[in-house]
């Protein structure tokens, strides 16, 4: 699926190609300060623009108890999420 919903031809990209290097960096950075801002006491989680559901793997390896539900745009990040979360 392409990182962006304006890209229109040319090789499909993915988030999880592009997550490494210093693209890494900021998103573990980024995701740290999400994960801090949920309570052990929170049952339901919701991810508004998940992606590919990255934060979201986070998410439930920290959280394997919550609910949660990623929303996106793009249907075939849905798809790629669903795909990437029954492997592991």
């Amino acid at each position: 699926m392409p990182v962006n919903i304006e890209q229109q031809s040319g090789d499909v990209l993915y988030q999880r190609e592009l997550y490494r290097g210093l693209t890494r960096l900021h998103w573990d950075l980024r995701d740290a300060a999400v994960l801090s801002l949920l309570d052990s006491g929170d049952k339901y989680v919701v991810d508004l623009g998940c992606g590919e559901g990255i934060t979201l793997q986070r998410m439930f390896l920290r959280f394997p108890d919550k609910k949660l539900l990623g929303i996106d745009r793009m249907p075939e990040n849905g798809l790629a999420t669903r795909q990437f979360h029954n492997k592991s």
